[in-house]
């Protein structure tokens, strides 16, 4: 698992700008990816899913981290749209047709 410090490293090297929205977007993100990462070791732990007793009942059900882990999924991909991204430099070569 890729630690949440190289990842907010990389996007503040990345990003376009600097302002404190954007920064708070970034620490936002980092929050999140540290949630998502919690959650997936509960379902490794736990599994996909869970067994619940009801008085006399006794059923099996999806692990409720499963809908929060995709919740959250769906917000770091709208943060990441939302980050401007520097453009890198790409060196093109140049081949002539004969």
């Amino acid at each position: 698992m890729i630690k949440t410090k190289d990842i907010k490293k990389y996007l503040l090297d990345n990003v376009e700008e600097q302002d404190p929205v954007t920064l708070e977007k970034i620490d936002r993100y980092i929050e999140f990816v540290d949630v998502l990462q919690m959650l997936l070791n509960t379902v490794k732990e736990v599994g996909v899913t869970t067994v619940t007793t009801n008085a006399t009942q006794k059923f099996t059900k999806a692990n409720p981290a499963l809908a929060e882990i995709n919740k959250l999924n769906t917000q770091l991909l709208n943060i990441e749209r939302s980050f401007k991204f520097k453009e890198k430099d790409i060196e093109v070569e140049r081949v002539e047709l004969i």
